[in-house]
């Protein structure tokens, strides 16, 4: 018979949550139920922090190809007819035929450094990579101490995704022009997109940013590498900064409202972000972030619609259905967001894993343990040793009643990571049912000792203080920690039900007998299928009958 996880804590649920500013904080704890639901929300946020990479940040030139030249010191005066007929198809925009024209230049003069280049110029223009690279290669080997020849051939590397070539051609142009804010900015920006050097990056983009402070595109890589750095504070401060030199770019603002997310700022994130859109709605990114905005203010349904609109303007883009799936988790629509996950993998093979255990979850909360069995066994097929998958599959054992296997998954996770508080706890608990005192009280030790160190759940310490208290005997001690939970707690379905289930082993150990029934019967009114207190209840309401 399925039924549901017996109070069995996911670690999705339980990460330390970021610090927040003092009144946010003494809001917050206020309100617990509030304060899982925005857990659940960090833990979402933290999966799109995870996809939040710097742009290519190719620099732009308004000027034309042939004015662009001309101030990057190539003469255009060459007297070649084919050349100059070519320069003049190139103002005009016509590509093929100056390519034709600058190739018969070529072959008249094939030492000339200058017509390889500008031949590898147009063919970059026309999308032709690997035979402008072939130009400009042309090009520096005719003249290698010309900085624009290496530049754009690092240009053409960074855009096919040669990120060490690219690097190199800006190291040389560097050594030739120390003060190059371009190739600075550039090998930045490769740094921290393309090799995720982020020291390296730093290192350029400050440099960058000492030479010329109004460069916005080197502030707004910094502020992303404060991001991936997690100084939430600096990366807004750099954000700032680009908004400043460049108030018209969206993109700066969406960033930054990704960090004022990320730093428990949300009004001000939703009001950034709306800035955004007001300069550019027809960009997914920016509905998708302000989604994110509204998903933390506790607007789900609003959220919903941003998402919506994220994937309308970009229904290929995967980690869309993914942020909505998660929404629809938090609001209790497990098919949706079932059905997200599974577009979602459909979309990105690469990332399917992560989608896999995602879904997994959600098929747990939806009370699918069979489907979610699979998905845990077809992840632990590639990484047997993962205590998350482990305590995952615990999970849906327990929810199906397979409790020694359940005890098997939770122990060996506990083994593999011995500092996680929650895998520690779930076998804790599952030995406590079988009476294993002794094995259950040094797990439920070692959970307490490791909660302190990286955990704020008030209510499960006070739940392991109550069940170490039943272990050893101090029965009026449990009770009263336990009623202290279920008293401050209105809407926690999940820790009720667990204070109701170890408050009535209290009473039953006890031998207030009554009381132990009343509790067990609240268990099963909240849990219908949960087995083991049905069996307890069940046993001590046939003892009752025959005395």
């Amino acid at each position: 018979m399925s039924q549901k996880p017996f109070k069995k804590r996911n670690k999705q649920k339980k990460k330390t949550k970021k610090k927040q500013k003092q009144k946010q904080r003494q809001k917050q704890n206020n309100k617990r139920n509030n304060q899982k639901k925005n857990q659940q929300k960090k833990n979402q946020q933290k999966k799109n922090q995870g996809q939040k990479k710097s742009q290519q940040q190719t620099p732009k030139s308004k000027l034309g190809i042939s004015q662009g030249l001309i101030n990057s010191g190539i003469s255009l005066t060459e007297k070649n007819e084919h050349f100059q007929q070519g320069m003049l198809h190139v103002d005009k925009q016509q590509f093929e035929q100056a390519i034709e024209l600058f190739e018969k230049a070529i072959e008249e003069s094939p030492e000339n450094e200058v017509f390889h280049f500008v031949l590898g110029e147009v063919l970059a223009k026309c999308g032709k990579y690997e035979l402008s690279l072939s130009s400009y290669s042309k090009a520096i080997e005719l003249n290698p101490e010309k900085p624009v020849f290496f530049y754009s051939r690092a240009l053409i590397y960074s855009i096919t995704g040669k990120a060490a070539q690219s690097v190199n051609d800006l190291t040389r142009v560097i050594e030739l022009k120390p003060k190059s804010v371009e190739s600075l900015s550039l090998r930045g920006n490769i740094y921290l997109s393309q090799l995720q050097d982020l020291e390296m990056a730093k290192k350029d983009l400050l440099a960058t940013i000492e030479i010329d402070p109004k460069h916005s595109e080197a502030w707004s890589d910094l502020g992303v590498v404060y991001d991936q750095e997690h100084n939430h504070e600096k990366a807004i401060e750099c954000y700032g900064n680009a908004i400043k030199n460049d108030p018209k770019e969206a993109s700066y603002y969406t960033n930054m409202s990704k960090s004022l997310n990320a730093d428990g700022r949300f009004e001000e994130a939703l009001e950034i972000i709306e800035k955004s859109l007001k300069l550019d709605s027809k960009k997914s990114d920016i509905w998708f972030e302000k989604g994110n905005s509204l998903l933390f203010l506790d607007q789900s349904n609003e959220a919903i619609e941003c998402f919506n609109k994220a994937i309308e303007l970009s229904p290929k883009e995967f980690i869309y259905y993914a942020g909505r799936a998660s929404v629809y988790s938090v609001m209790g629509n497990f098919e949706k967001s079932i059905q997200d996950y599974d577009k979602a993998i459909e979309l990105s093979p690469q990332d399917k894993n992560k989608f896999i255990f995602e879904r997994g979850v959600v098929r747990l909360s939806a009370k699918q343990p069979n489907k979610s069995l699979t998905d845990f066994n077809y992840l632990l097929k590639l990484e047997p040793l993962n205590a998350e998958y482990l305590n995952m599959r615990g999970c849906a054992h327990d929810m199906l009643g397979s409790f020694e296997n359940s005890l098997k998954d939770f122990k060996s996770a506990s083994i593999i990571d011995p500092k996680n508080s929650l895998y520690s706890y779930n076998t804790g608990e599952v030995l406590f049912r079988y009476e294993k005192w002794d094995q259950a009280k040094e797990l439920f030790l070692l959970a307490k000792k490791t909660l302190k160190e990286d955990d704020d759940d008030d209510n499960l310490e006070l739940i392991l203080n109550a069940a170490l208290s039943i272990i050893d005997g101090e029965i009026e001690k449990a009770i009263k920690l336990l009623t202290q939970v279920i008293e401050k707690e209105q809407e926690d379905e999940e820790d009720i039900t667990e204070c109701y289930y170890f408050r009535g082993r209290a009473f039953e150990q006890s031998n207030q007998i009554d009381f132990a029934i009343k509790d067990y019967r609240k268990v099963i009114k909240l849990n219908p299928g949960f087995n083991p207190v049905k069996d307890r209840l069940n046993s001590i309401l046939n003892k009752k009958e025959k005395n």
